[in-house]
């Protein structure tokens, strides 16, 4: 069975002290291995640059790319374009609390970014996922106009009491 997280592993004791360039894609087979479904659909284009010092490396991720989901108004297909950025230290003897260190030991020879990775795009997906209103299904918008207007109409007399009250 294939590693598909062997990707974004970089080792690094073979690295010159200095900045290195790695490119990656964040796809539905990455996302399958952490069992997040929500984003098997989606794909992202990694950038990361990776600065090597004496006792720490320093990582930039730029990322970009598609979540597809579903409207959450109308259900029909939503394609939202994401940016995010984020900067990490690995070091060892990292603080474990700190979501922007990776701990490293001092026998590790490459640093994983997969689970970093999958963290700030899980993250970074937006909690509103609608179209803009002229963008959704017409026929979905106006059955549930429908729906809301029948609620109004079909009010119970018990609360309408309660509402002079105000």
């Amino acid at each position: 069975m294939m590693d598909v997280l062997k990707p974004y592993r970089i080792p690094f004791i073979g690295l010159k002290e200095g900045v290195h360039h790695f490119e990656f894609r964040l796809d539905g087979a990455f996302f399958q291995v952490f069992e997040n479904e929500e984003l098997t659909d989606s794909h992202f284009d990694v950038q990361v640059s990776l600065d090597k010092k004496t006792t720490m490396l320093e990582v930039q991720y730029d990322i970009r790319g598609e979540f597809v989901t579903s409207c959450d108004r109308c259900s029909q297909d939503l394609i939202i374009p994401m940016v995010m950025e984020r900067e990490l230290i690995a070091k060892s003897h990292g603080d474990l609390d700190d979501d922007d260190i990776i701990a490293l030991s001092d026998t590790d020879t490459e640093v994983d970014l997969s689970r970093s990775l999958y963290e700030t795009v899980a993250i970074g997906l937006p909690l509103k996922r609608a179209h803009d209103e002229e963008d959704c299904d017409p026929e979905v918008i106006d059955r549930l106009d429908s729906y809301s207007r029948k609620e109004l109409e079909d009010s119970d007399p018990r609360w309408d009491a309660l509402k002079k009250l105000k």
